[in-house]
């Protein structure tokens, strides 16, 4: 099973060839010496001894003209956070309600809007945490992993991913989605009627626009639990639902 893991996940790989890492080893040269490379990494796994390279910090500025770190895994190790992906995702799937829309499979904003417009709400409240990845407190995110029933190798492998950076969970790390969506299921199982979520940003329908302070009073304490904080600039209610779609950008995802 390991071995058609490290198939499955090399090939998710090489769609993106993307820049190689500190290594200096590209996709390219992968797929030359295909079966040495597996061979080592297969190995090193099975024996304890696979290592993370630290990866390159990179700074851009994305669409909306905001400064961001990106981090560029070497190939090898964004081929193990696959395998390790393909390994944990299932587990954490078990964990997550039918209400939670990113990084799903058959699941995308667009689902998210369908969901909510099927209820005929008269308002949507929008509302979005403060600089998320960054803020997740990593010692409350390895305690989830760790109690999901998933073997405990991967779960000591995808915490090793992380220790490279000093804090959250890394833009360019295969398992950040998976990840960040873990780090909420506690809110998500408080709110089990007329609520979606996308990655952080949370979507409660409701027919009057005056329980927005009620529905904020109950989120804040469970937000600060996780040790983060709700971005009270980007509070939003949206007084006709589908106009929800509206802030899809086909180029670049959700646009708040």
């Amino acid at each position: 099973m390991f071995e058609k893991n490290v198939y499955l996940a090399f090939r998710i790989i090489r769609r993106n060839y993307g820049c190689p890492g500190m290594d200096g080893i590209s996709i390219k040269e992968i797929k030359k010496n295909y079966d040495y490379y597996k061979n080592l990494l297969i190995t090193n796994f099975n024996a304890g001894k696979y290592t993370f390279c630290p990866p390159k910090k990179v700074s851009i500025v994305d669409f909306l003209n905001k400064p961001r770190d990106i981090f560029v895994y070497s190939v090898l190790d964004r081929w193990m956070q696959q395998v390790i992906r393909l390994v944990i995702e299932p587990y954490v799937e078990t964990k997550l309600r039918p209400y939670v829309f990113a990084y799903r499979r058959g699941k995308n904003f667009n689902t998210l809007v369908e969901n909510i417009l099927q209820r005929s709400p008269n308002y949507v409240l929008w509302l979005d945490i403060v600089d998320f990845n960054n803020s997740i407190d990593r010692e409350i995110l390895i305690h989830q992993l760790k109690k999901i029933q998933s073997p405990p190798k991967y779960i000591n492998a995808a915490i090793q991913t992380l220790n490279h950076v000093p804090y959250g969970i890394p833009a360019g790390n295969c398992l950040s989605p998976m990840l960040s969506n873990l780090y909420l299921t506690n809110i998500d199982d408080k709110f089990t009627k007329n609520y979606c979520r996308f990655a952080d940003d949370m979507f409660f329908d409701i027919n009057d626009s005056k329980l927005k302070d009620d529905i904020i009073f109950k989120l804040v304490p469970l937000i600060n639990n996780l040790k983060l904080t709700l971005n009270h600039k980007k509070t939003k209610i949206i007084d006709n639902p589908s106009r929800l779609k509206a802030y899809v950008d086909p180029a670049h995802g959700l646009v708040f």
